[in-house]
Formats: structure tokens, C-alpha cells, sequence
């Protein structure tokens, strides 16, 4: 028997979807081929990896095959590896036999140990999204940069205290979430990822907002909890803005500009230092939320009333007088003042 071709043959099955077929001789392959054998080790091993914290069922090697290919269904071939129902910090490493899932789509491994990801995941190059929040990787993930199919990456609280320019090869994202890491500073080159809709950067020690002006697809920027002082002039460029949470930094002054952002549905501007709402906040006509509270705000002005879809506005924290409190609740009758 040619044990070659049976491994090209097992491995041409595994590859073109044809998972039912995949009882060829397997359990004894062993024994017919070093090729084959490491093959099943592996297989082996990711197997166990992938059965991290399971009760493990007495299965036939060609079912743990299939197990690791497409789950328990063995129709077509596994797009999504979610380790995310694993028990916290039980799984510390990813093997390098991830290589073998190349229909993955999507990887996502949530609150475990993980320091480090292997070469080899640069092979699944057809990963749409890769989800590591709240593992303590400190380094950006070599691999990562070379998954130029990616639409969605989250490295939320994994430590992160640098970016290497790797990142912004990955011109087909749409979600960037790097909340809550070490970050001082964002290159000039993120304006290279010119896809992205989503950006989510809270809790950074920002001290001043990225170069993102020209990324005219965002819908979603949130870089609340930084160290910001001014909102640039430029975030008029940011037309397709529907929320943005510029919360919890030292901001003391709101740009007329705000304006220009008319699709804005939710804006938050609260713990900062602003003493005034400029006028211009009257051309958001879709805006809902409106949170304010714990700045140095005395008044509003009148022209709020015409906000029409504004539902809830957040005013504690702010010496305004009882009378001004009341005089707000008569002009927007409709909404929630939360004083």
C-alpha cells in the first residue's frame, strides 16, 4: 500500500469538506506509515487542546478526527473554534497543530492564559475574526499581521503596551478593539485601515486622539477613560458617526464641529471639564442619549428642546439650580432627565 498517498488522500478529505468519507483505514494507519503516525499525534493533540475542562467521550480515533475538524456533527468543515465556555485560565498555550484548521473563520479564546500564539496560526489565512480578550499576552501576536483577511480582531485587556506595524497590513477590518491595555501612543499608519467601522481604544493612556480622520466608514469610537484634553476640530471629518464615547478624560471645551456629526445616536461627554454645550449640538437630529453628568456645566442652552429623538439626557454631577433642572424638563417633556 502506498502510505503517501493514503495521507494525501486522508488530508485531500479533511481539506475539500468530504468529513464522511474520512473513515479510510485511519485506526491502523499507525502502523503503516511515520507520516501518518505523526499525523495522528497530532491530531491527537488537538483533540485533548480542544477538549480543554470536557468530559471527554470513548471515541474512535476517526471520531476524534471529525470532532476536531467540525464537532460532533461531521457535515462540513469547522469555521469557528470557540474556546470561550472553557473554564477561566485553563488553557495556556495554543498548539501549533492549529495549523491543520484551515477553514477556520473564526478563533476566539476568552479569559484564559494564553502569553503567546504560534507561528503557525499565520497559515489560517482565511480567519475573518480572532477574539483573545482578557489573556495576558503583553506582545502583539507576530501572526496576527500577516491575517490580511481579518474583518474583526479583539485584544482587549491582554496587556498590550505596544503596536508593531504589522497591524496596519490588515486593511479589511472592520472591528479594532484594544480597550483597556497599556497603549500611550497609536501610529499615524492606522490611518491605512480605512475599512474600519468600529474602533474601541477606552481605557488607554491616550493623550491625545489618533490619526483617524480620514477614516470616514466609523460608526462606533469609544476612547473613554484616556487622558484627553481636547477634541480636535477635525472630528467633523467622521460623518457616518453613531456613537461616540469620549467619557471619563480632562476634555474642557466641546467644538462647534460636533455638529456635523448628524447620524450620532449616543454621545457621551461625561467626567470631563466642560463648562459649556455648544450651540451647534441642535444639528444632531438623531441623537437619543446624551450623557453630560460630573462636568462644571451651569445651564444648557434653550435650543436643546429641538432635539427631537433625544430620550435620555445626564445631568448629575453639574452645579446647575434646582431651577435650571426644572427649566431643562420643561423644554424636553419627552425625555428622561436623570439629575
Amino acid at each position: 500500500m502506498d502510505t503517501t498517498l493514503e495521507k494525501e488522500n486522508c488530508m485531500q478529505l479533511l481539506q475539500s469538506g468530504q468529513l464522511e468519507n474520512i473513515q479510510l483505514g485511519l485506526e491502523t494507519a499507525q502502523s503503516l506509515s511515520l507520516d501518518i503516525g505523526e499525523f495522528i499525534t497530532d491530531m491527537e493533540i488537538l483533540y485533548k487542546w480542544m477538549t480543554t475542562g470536557q468530559e471527554r467521550k470513548e471515541s474512535t480515533l476517526a471520531e476524534k478526527i471529525l470532532r476536531v475538524y467540525s464537532g460532533w456533527e461531521y457535515v462540513h468543515p469547522r469555521e469557528v473554534l470557540d474556546m470561550s465556555n472553557t473554564s477561566p485560565y485553563e488553557i495556556k498555550e495554543v498548539p501549533t497543530q492549529i495549523r491543520y484548521l484551515t477553514h477556520l473563520r473564526e478563533f476566539i479564546i476568552n479569559g484564559q492564559f494564553v502569553k503567546t500564539l504560534p507561528d503557525e496560526l499565520a497559515q489560517l489565512t482565511g480567519l475573518q475574526k480572532v477574539d483573545l480578550y482578557f489573556n495576558p499576552l503583553g506582545h502583539f501576536p507576530k501572526a496576527i499581521g500577516s491575517l490580511t483577511q481579518l474583518k474583526e480582531l479583539r485584544l482587549g485587556m491582554t496587556k498590550l503596551k505596544e503596536l508593531p506595524d504589522e497591524i496596519w497590513n490588515l486593511t479589511q477590518l472592520e472591528t479594532l478593539d484594544l480597550h483597556s491595555n497599556q497603549l500611550t501612543e497609536i501610529s499615524p499608519q492606522i490611518e491605512r485601515l480605512v475599512n474600519l467601522q468600529d474602533l474601541d481604544l477606552r481605557g488607554s493612556k491616550l493623550d491625545e486622539f489618533p490619526n483617524i480622520w480620514n477614516l470616514t466608514k466609523l460608526e462606533t469610537l469609544v476612547l473613554s477613560h484616556c487622558q484627553l484634553q481636547k477634541i480636535p476640530t477635525l472630528i467633523g471629518n467622521l460623518v457616518k458617526l453613531k456613537v461616540l464615547d469620549l467619557g471619563t478624560n480632562q476634555i474642557d471645551n466641546c467644538p462647534a464641529e460636533i455638529g456635523k456629526l448628524t447620524q450620532l445616536i449616543s454621545l457621551a461627554l461625561d467626567t470631563n471639564q466642560l463648562t459649556q454645550v455648544p450651540l451647534e449640538i441642535v444639528q444632531l437630529k438623531k441623537l437619543q442619549t446624551l450623557e453630560l453628568q460630573r462636568n462644571q456645566l451651569q445651564h444648557l442652552p434653550e435650543q436643546i428642546r429641538l432635539l427631537p429623538e433625544l430620550k435620555y439626557i445626564y445631568l448629575k454631577g453639574n452645579p446647575m439650580s434646582e431651577q435650571t433642572i426644572a427649566q431643562i424638563r420643561e423644554w424636553l417633556p419627552n425625555c428622561k432627565v436623570d439629575f
